[in-house]
């Protein structure tokens, strides 16, 4: 499990007007829908910061005044249990949205995964602007709406799937979700096996003894030299396994 540093004080803030320039998720995010004159109106209302690893971005309860759009980085999110135990909900990636299917509060904590760059909109300028620009209001329906198909198939990989089933899905997914290539194999995965067990429903013991197994049968390497990074050597054999075929 990460350190996690309390509270939620950027790393450094970018200036309003740069904001736009050069972003890597200008074209895969709701800014997609937006031509040059909207563009500038939604600059002058965002500003972007920087969270450095482990650090806290949001807590469960805080008031929701921000909505993010993750331009870089990953960031994990999770509830805690009043026992203190806790329980991972998921994992966002650049050009994500933090804070969208939100009430007044974050249902949830969001801590950074790895270094994270967030694009930050303040909630009641953003409802405004959606509103003006019913493009984005497109968008985020259609957001919406595959969020909470991901959480019919977390209710499905939970309740019915094994555990050498869970842990290929989740291999699946990330291979997807980080690379637009469809021959890319390489899947970056900087959490801990004890966050990915937590994610799964899992043991940490469980998850590392499925990794090893699938590493016996040729489905995935693990570089020695780099345990956060994973090879997919047959896809489709990988497939199959989440799929219960094999």
């Amino acid at each position: 499990m990460i350190t996690i540093k309390q509270g939620n004080s950027p790393l450094q803030s970018k200036n309003k007007e740069d904001a736009c320039d050069g972003c890597p998720v200008r074209h895969s995010s709701f800014c997609e829908v937006l031509d040059k004159s909207e563009m500038d109106k939604l600059s002058q209302i965002t500003h972007s910061v920087n969270f450095k690893a482990g650090h806290l971005i949001v807590s469960e309860e805080q008031d929701a005044n921000y909505l993010y759009n993750i331009v870089n980085g990953m960031v994990e999110l999770y509830k805690l249990l009043p026992d203190g135990r806790r329980q991972i909900t998921g994992f966002l990636h650049q050009g994500d949205l933090l804070g969208l299917l939100v009430g007044e509060e974050y249902p949830y904590h969001a801590v950074a995964l790895t270094d994270v760059e967030l694009c930050c909109v303040p909630k009641d300028s953003a409802n405004k602007l959606f509103q003006d620009f019913e493009k984005i209001e497109g968008y985020l329906l259609k957001k919406a709406s595959h969020e909470l198909a991901e959480a019919q198939e977390r209710m499905l990989l939970l309740g019915r799937k094994t555990a050498e089933e869970r842990l290929a899905t989740f291999l699946i997914a990330q291979l997807k979700r980080q690379n637009k290539d469809e021959k890319a194999n390489e899947i970056h995965l900087p959490m801990m096996r004890s966050d990915i067990a937590d994610y799964l429903g899992l043991t940490t013991e469980t998850v590392s003894r499925v990794f090893s197994k699938l590493k016996k049968e040729r489905l995935v390497e693990i570089p020695s030299s780099e345990k956060s990074n994973i090879i997919v050597l047959d896809i489709k054999r990988l497939k199959d396994v989440s799929e219960g075929l094999s």
